[in-house]
């Protein structure tokens, strides 16, 4: 990563309820893709002046989803609530289509 570009996330953490019983393999899991997400990264908000690098804080809270993204000088501080709802049956098919449609002209480019 270069260290010359600040917009990358700089640490993540997970808060979650300690009393819950988190599989071994979900946990590796968690641990893995946090990982994943720090290494190689880009990560900007849509303020132009503000740079990072950005810590944040992801939490479960009556299933709503927070993210709480600062930067290290904390001239950069908000919660988001992405939305989480789930495609309706019969709604989103919009992704699987476009999937498809890669296969098949991955398929004509192999022939």
């Amino acid at each position: 990563m270069s260290f010359k570009n600040k917009n990358y996330i700089k640490k993540i953490n997970l808060k979650y309820d300690e009393r819950e019983e988190v599989p071994e393999f979900i946990s590796y899991e968690r641990q893995a893709a946090i990982h994943d997400l720090i290494n190689e990264n880009s990560f900007s908000t849509n303020e132009a002046d503000n740079l990072g690098p950005y810590n944040i804080e992801i939490e479960i809270i009556d299933n709503i989803l927070i993210l709480q993204i600062n930067n290290d000088d904390n001239s950069y501080s908000k919660d988001h609530r992405p939305c989480m709802e789930t495609p309706k049956r019969g709604e989103g098919g919009g992704v699987r289509r476009r999937r498809r449609r890669r296969r098949r002209r991955r398929r004509r480019r192999r022939r």
